[in-house]
């Protein structure tokens, strides 16, 4: 860290003084000027890691929900404990309280003087400094240039910008991530330098909101609504980077490019804000923003179905009830790639709900669930119904299938995870033919009526993963099933007679020389 690390040494100092009392280290200064920056190198680093069995980071903006801080607190304390107990509102605050009960340190970041002073423990405020010339400009030039040298003939403008920062990191890597995009030349350089130089009456507030819209101005106009859309985040919020792609790709910012997908042209995206340094990227996955919860992608129902034509760059549709797939409809989202369809109708509304469904060629997770479980009986797949070809995971719920229409899905050539869940086949026999689920690698039976499943190794010969929960008429699951040279691991929840024949499974596998598989038996909900 470029002209904090005195300040570094200072704050893991107070954090790991010799008093076992608990003591609370306000890190105070203007936006910008690296205080969160500055206390997550803190939070990182080895000996702090060392020295506090328990650490947790949780970001208050002036916005703030108080349930989703506890929330946070509680799975901060579960990922450092290895738990993961069922929390209930009433206890959240008391099982806080009885994890932290003795905690010894608390490190906050403030721009207020007055809360750093009520918080803070008597000699333990920490104001961030400004960075001097001398750090200002070797901030600028490894933001730049990084290991490279800076060209002599662009020492003077850059200089000339970097002093116009104020000392101000934010200020600096903005100015340094825009002319890193610019022609390297000196004449491009004098020009930046002097629209800089053009802002450094401004009030420290307005300062660095003028070289941030300056920054803005410099953008392609394809990454000025993608950058525009991190407001809608509070302020240091930590999000998904492939999330946060996909948004991007359902507010339809990301033009799509021959040969490429719309996720590889959106993380292009992502990497070139990056690289100007207006986005933070502080993990491989996360990204940061620099200033309204932002709800699941998109649910849809038959509401919004006139607005359908916004959608053509969707590819994730969540929740989708009671909708019926047109070829008007089909024909603008064909870039679907996961897709959720719920019904609470009848079960022998299976060509209304999802005809058609094959002509989404991107397709590659579906789920459908019929909501109304109490209704009994054995539907078919209608004899026009045909999946998608293309598409990897497949799951199911309440549709009362035969099991002979597994078929139909034992034959998809590219399917690699299938979840039969509650109701999904309502019958009691199933025997696989050869031929099928020739790719699949994940098997979820749960809460079926199964009760004879009749299969040989050849059925399923690249299968991985195998779960069954809840099962409780099925009485073993077939010997041949340990054949299946590729299976790693059979799970088996609340089912006794299920969970001994897996142990004889693993048994004998292990005696011809077989030591990979792995058995797991749960005794629990799930």
């Amino acid at each position: 860290m470029v002209g904090f690390d005195e300040q570094l040494k200072t704050i893991k100092g107070h954090l790991c003084g010799e008093s076992s009392k608990l003591q609370v280290i306000p890190i105070i200064g203007m936006g910008g000027i690296g205080k969160t920056i500055l206390a997550r190198n803190a939070f990182d680093d080895d000996l702090i890691a060392y020295h506090f069995h328990i650490r947790l980071w949780v970001t208050i903006s002036q916005d703030y929900h108080m349930q989703r801080v506890l929330r946070s607190i509680e799975d901060s304390i579960n990922v450092a404990n290895r738990e993961k107990p069922e929390v209930d509102e009433g206890d959240l605050l008391g099982y806080i309280y009885k994890h932290l009960k003795g905690m010894s340190r608390i490190m906050l970041t403030t721009r207020l003087s007055d809360v750093a002073h009520y918080a803070g423990t008597l000699g333990s405020l920490h104001q961030v400094q400004f960075l001097n010339e001398e750090q200002s400009w070797n901030l600028f030039r490894e933001k730049v240039f990084g290991q490279e040298h800076c060209p002599r003939e662009l020492e003077y403008p850059g200089k000339s910008v970097a002093n116009h920062c104020r000392g101000l990191p934010l200020a600096i890597v903005m100015v340094a991530g825009l002319l890193s995009k610019v022609n390297k030349t000196q004449y491009d350089w004098m020009k930046i330098a002097c629209n800089v130089s053009s802002v450094v009456t401004s009030s420290n507030d307005e300062h660095v909101a003028k070289i941030l819209s300056l920054s803005y101005n410099h953008l392609p106009h394809h990454l000025k609504p993608c950058f525009l859309y991190m407001g809608v985040f509070p302020e240091d919020y930590e999000n998904s980077a492939s999330r946060l792609v996909k948004l991007w790709i359902a507010e339809g910012f990301v033009r799509p490019i021959e040969s490429r997908s719309l996720e590889e042209v959106g993380k292009e995206y992502l990497k070139d804000l990056v690289s100007r340094n207006l986005v933070l990227l502080t993990k491989k996955r996360y990204v940061w923003a620099t200033t309204l919860y932002l709800s699941p992608i998109i649910p849809l129902d038959a509401r919004v179905a006139g607005k359908v034509h916004l959608l053509e760059n969707l590819q994730t549709l969540s929740s989708v009830t009671n909708f019926t797939f047109t070829n008007e409809i089909l024909e603008m989202i064909l870039n679907l790639k996961t897709l959720k369809v719920l019904s609470n109708g009848p079960k022998n509304k299976w060509q209304q709900l999802c005809n058609n469904l094959d002509h989404l060629l991107q397709l590659e997770t579906l789920t459908i669930r019929f909501l109304d479980l109490e209704t009994v009986g054995v539907h078919h797949f209608p004899e026009s119904f045909a999946f998608p070809r293309n598409f990897k995971e497949l799951s199911l719920r309440g549709c009362r299938l035969p099991w002979k229409d597994m078929t139909l899905v034992g034959s998809l050539p590219k399917l690699e995870v299938l979840k039969l869940c509650t109701h999904a086949v309502d019958d009691e026999v199933w025997e696989p033919i050869e031929g099928e689920f020739l790719q699949l690698k994940f098997l979820l039976l749960k809460k079926l009526s199964l009760k004879h499943w009749r299969v040989e190794d050849i059925h399923f010969p690249r299968l991985e993963h195998l779960h069954i929960s809840w099962c409780g008429r099925l009485k073993s699951i077939p010997l041949e099933i340990g054949e299946i040279p590729t299976l790693k691991l059979i799970k088996v929840h609340n089912n006794t007679s299920v969970a001994d024949s897996a142990m004889e499974i693993q048994q004998e596998q292990r005696s011809l020389g077989n030591d990979t598989l792995q058995v797991r038996v749960y005794d629990n909900n799930w």
